[in-house]
Formats: C-alpha cells, structure tokens, sequence
C-alpha cells in the first residue's frame, strides 16, 4: 500500500522561492480542502512521490532533518512558520537523496497526478 510524499506551492510561497513538504496517506488532493483555508489562492503539487505506507511518516521526518539547511527558517528568520516549508531547491535534491539512500519510490507523472486528481473530484461528487 502506497502514501504520498508531496511537495507543494502556491503563488505566495513562489514569490519566496518556497514550497510546503508533507505527507499523507490519502489521495493528496485531499489536503486542497485543508490549504483552501490558508491560501490566498489556491496552489498545486509540484511533486508527489509515492513510497511505502510503513515508512513515510519516518522517511518525513527524516527530510525533515536532512534538509534542515534548506528549511525556510534557516534560510530566512522571518520564515517561522513551520518545520514543512523548505526552499524549492529541495524538490531537486529530494529524489537524489532516495535513490542514494534506496528507498523504494515512484515519482508521479503528470498523468498519474492528473488522475488523482480526477478520482478525488470522482470522490467528492459521491459524497455530495
């Protein structure tokens, strides 16, 4: 079974050169209904990497530290928002660090998000 590591951004954090990391073990999509409340307007997935449900909350935390230099608040001190926001540089480091470090992952194409996308707007309209 699958979760998703996600990197997202919206036209504030682009602004900054910043994007949001997190992870879940739903379709991501469904973190739009979390981030409606937050955002200005509405942003997107940069990346969505696919990994093991068993590890991703410890492969999160993991970046988490190894990333820390790339961390908006080491970067900047008046990003204090958080430990998920990272400078967008991390999107091309992240998939070097799981190759290097064997983690067993798939990056989603644009079809596969596109198609996340539909089954949670497929979702949506089932529940409604």
């Amino acid at each position: 079974m699958f979760a998703y590591l996600y990197f997202r951004t919206n036209p504030f954090l682009e602004l900054e050169n910043l994007c949001k990391k997190g992870f879940t073990e739903r379709n991501p999509f469904y973190k739009n209904k979390e981030y409606i409340k937050h955002e200005l307007e509405q942003g997107h997935f940069i990346l969505i990497i696919a990994v093991s449900v068993h590890i991703v909350e410890a492969l999160n935390i993991t970046l988490t530290s190894y990333f820390s230099h790339l961390n908006a608040s080491m970067i900047d001190e008046k990003y204090n928002g958080g430990t998920e926001f990272f400078s967008i540089d991390i999107i091309d480091q992240v998939q070097e660090y799981l190759v290097s470090n064997y983690v067993k992952h798939h990056v989603l194409t644009t079809e596969e998000i596109n198609k996340l996308h539909e089954q949670f707007l497929t979702e949506e309209n089932l529940i409604k």
